[in-house]
C-alpha cells in the first residue's frame, strides 16, 4: 500500500498549511506529528476564571490550559513553511477580544479566524455571552460581564468544562461550512463535547434547515446548553430553531462522546470539542459520505493536533493534521474496540 501526501494551504498568514495523507498506513503523518510535537508551550495564554474546585487531573486540563494554537514559524526553520509543514511554534490566543459581540466577530475577521460571510453572519447572530454564564452545582451563578464574555479566550462552565476561544469557534465553522454546504437542506451536524451550547447552536444556523445535535457527558452540561439556548437566546433564532418543538433544529443529550449518536447518523458534519486519545471508530462510521469532522487528537497535558477527517463519495477517508491544539480531555474510556480504525487508515 502507498501513501500520498500532499500539502495544502489555508488562507491568512494566521494558519498553516496542512499535510493531507490519503490511504497508505499514515507514517509521514505520524513522523509530521512526531516533529511537531517537540515545539515549546508557552505558559503566558490569556486566563479563564478559575473553577470553584479543582477537577481531577484525569479528567480535564486547568481551563487557562484549554486550547491553544500554533502556526508555522519560519524563525523554527531556514525553509518556509509551506515547504516545511513540520515547522511550528506556539501562537498564543489571538488578539482579537472585543467589547462587544459585534467587535469580537469584527476582530476574527480582521486577524484571519473568520473567511466568509457566512460564518461572520452566524458569529454576529449568536451571542456568546449568552453561554458564557457559568453553572456550578452550589447554585445559579450570574451572567458574565462583556469583559470576560467576549475575550478571546477559553472560559470554565461547570465541573472543569470551558467553552472554547472565539478564534477556535470559528475555525470551526469554516471548516465544516463546506459539507453543510455542498449537502444543503436538511444537513445534520454532531456536536460532542457541547458544552454551554454555542457551537451547536452556531453549527444549526450554519446550514440550510440543519439540525444539530449536541452530546454531553455530564447531565449539569445538558442542562446548562438547554436552558441557554431555550431561555437566554435571542428570541428570533429561538423561533427560526424551534426551540421546544417537536422539530426543533438543536437538540441536546447526555450520553458518550465515543459512542456518539448511532439513533440519528449518518452526520453531514461532526465537531468534536475535546481532545480524544485516538479517533473514535464510531464518528468515522457515523460520517455521511461527503461529510467531515474536525477533532483534536492527543493525550492530556500533551501536544495536540487538529485534526481533519473527510469521508469521500466512495467511503474512504482522507485525514488531515491542521495545527497544534491543546483540549480538555474527551472523557469516558472508549469501549473495547473503540478507537480501532479501518484497516489502513493513519493512525495519530
Amino acid at each position: 500500500t502507498t501513501t500520498t501526501t500532499t500539502t495544502t494551504t489555508t488562507r491568512g498568514a494566521l494558519f498553516p498549511a496542512a499535510v493531507v495523507v490519503e490511504g497508505g498506513r499514515g507514517g509521514g503523518l505520524r513522523a509530521e506529528a512526531e516533529a511537531s510535537s517537540s515545539s515549546e508551550s508557552s505558559d503566558d495564554a490569556p486566563a479563564a476564571p478559575a473553577a470553584p474546585a479543582a477537577a481531577p487531573a484525569d479528567r480535564h486540563h486547568p481551563a487557562e490550559e484549554e486550547e491553544e494554537e500554533v502556526e508555522a514559524a519560519s524563525s523554527a526553520s531556514s525553509s518556509s513553511p509551506r515547504e516545511n509543514p513540520c515547522a511550528f511554534e506556539t501562537l498564543l490566543s489571538l488578539r482579537s477580544t472585543g467589547m462587544t459581540n459585534d467587535e469580537l466577530v469584527a476582530n476574527l475577521v480582521r486577524d484571519g479566524a473568520i473567511e466568509s460571510e457566512r460564518v461572520a453572519r452566524v458569529m454576529r447572530r449568536v451571542d456568546r455571552r449568552a453561554f458564557t454564564r457559568p453553572a456550578w452545582p452550589t447554585g445559579k451563578a450570574a451572567a458574565r460581564g462583556p469583559t470576560e464574555a467576549y475575550r478571546d479566550a477559553p472560559l470554565a462552565l461547570a465541573e472543569g468544562a470551558t467553552i472554547s476561544a472565539p478564534h477556535m469557534h470559528a475555525r470551526a465553522l469554516e471548516l465544516l461550512r463546506p459539507p453543510l454546504e455542498a449537502r444543503g437542506k436538511g444537513a445534520k451536524a454532531l456536536d460532542v463535547g457541547c458544552g454551554s451550547g454555542y457551537l451547536t447552536v452556531a453549527l444549526a444556523l450554519l446550514g440550510e434547515e440543519t439540525t444539530a445535535y449536541g452530546i454531553e457527558n455530564r447531565d449539569i452540561l445538558t442542562r446548562l446548553a438547554t436552558t441557554n439556548t431555550r431561555e437566554h437566546l435571542d428570541a428570533d433564532l429561538r423561533r427560526e430553531l424551534r426551540v421546544g418543538q417537536s422539530s426543533a433544529r438543536v437538540v441536546y443529550r447526555t450520553g458518550d462522546g465515543w459512542a456518539g449518536l448511532p439513533d440519528e447518523a449518518p452526520f453531514d458534519a461532526i465537531h468534536v470539542g475535546a481532545a480524544a486519545s485516538s479517533v473514535p471508530d464510531a464518528l468515522v462510521q457515523q460520517l455521511a459520505p461527503g461529510g467531515r469532522m474536525v477533532i483534536p487528537v492527543g493525550p492530556p497535558n500533551m501536544p495536540q493536533s487538529l485534526v481533519q477527517i473527510d469521508k469521500l463519495a466512495d467511503g474512504s477517508l482522507r485525514a488531515a493534521r491542521l495545527f497544534g491544539v491543546r483540549y480538555v480531555e474527551l472523557v469516558k474510556a472508549p469501549p473495547p474496540g473503540a478507537g480501532v480504525l479501518p484497516s489502513g487508515f493513519p493512525r495519530f
